[in-house]
């Protein structure tokens, strides 16, 4: 009982709604670099994947571990901010979109400036202007390895595995926290009203899903359906989000079923009250 509130955020219900799809179509992505180390075994995933996108009739996606050294991603939109790291084959981030992006800039975390982090564009939609954040909190850098040893019928190989489990996740909840602590004081003094979209890394129990989350609403659970599993190598886990200002309304919540890379894109239209 006590655990019940936390739970919820789990599973979303809601009424199938008629929304005349108006408003504007918002997508979050992580695309795990276009499949460029052949996780995928399948040389035409960048293909797929660019495919899917231009398919989706969108106005504004954030993407996560964007990758294009040759500069040959044929996307339909026409603006967009590529957070560059130092060299341009370095993975990072990007926001696209057919809306004017006026102001398009990097959150500094810990005084760096992390374009695999959180980047941000003031987009003006009409006759309004919005902020939308792309974040990518840190990693659980979990290796094959890690799992391996927890399947292992060997004693000793499970205590190790544990240990070094245990070791990484620690080394991650500061990072993200430190991360989320950041990102949250900008978006504290931030004069628009707020999209945020990204990959979290964490549960919708985690501390950075509830200080994110704060004054925000969690588009899946406005009008989703189903659990929303967006990380395909395990069932029913979701740590891809779009949150909202309170003025805003979402419609359709999806999580698409393309396995393109090992996170499922996730989307919704918005209208602003």
């Amino acid at each position: 009982m006590i655990s019940s509130p936390f739970l919820l955020r789990y599973i979303a219900v809601n009424k199938t709604n008629t929304f005349n799809k108006e408003g504007i179509k918002v997508m979050s992505y992580n695309v795990r670099l276009f499949n460029k180390w052949e996780w995928i075994k399948d040389n035409k995933i960048k293909e797929k994947s660019i495919d899917f996108i231009n398919n989706q009739d969108l106005d504004i996606i954030c993407i996560q571990e964007y990758y294009d050294p040759n500069r040959d991603l044929e996307l339909d939109f026409k603006y967009s901010h590529i957070g560059l790291q130092k060299k341009q084959e370095d993975w990072h981030m990007a926001i696209y979109s057919n809306y004017p992006q006026i102001n398009k800039k990097t959150v500094e975390i810990d005084g760096l400036k992390m374009n695999n982090s959180c980047i941000y564009s003031d987009i003006v939609i009409n006759l309004d202007t919005v902020r939308v954040y792309n974040i990518h909190l840190a990693s659980n850098f979990f290796q094959k390895k890690d799992f391996d040893y927890l399947i292992s019928v060997e004693t000793e190989k499970v205590k190790n595995g544990v240990i070094g489990i245990g070791k990484k996740l620690k080394y991650s909840f500061e990072r993200r926290g430190r991360e989320v602590n950041q990102i949250k004081s900008h978006m504290n003094s931030c004069p628009y009203p707020i999209i945020l979209c990204g990959d979290f890394n964490d549960t919708p129990v985690s501390y950075a899903y509830q200080k994110l989350g704060e004054n925000m609403t969690d588009a899946f659970l406005d009008s989703g359906n189903g659990f929303g599993a967006s990380f395909s190598k395990i069932p029913t886990l979701r740590i891809d989000y779009i949150f909202l200002n309170k003025g805003f309304k979402s419609y359709d919540f999806t999580t698409h079923e393309e396995e393109f890379s090992d996170h499922r894109a996730v989307s919704c239209f918005l209208k602003l009250n």
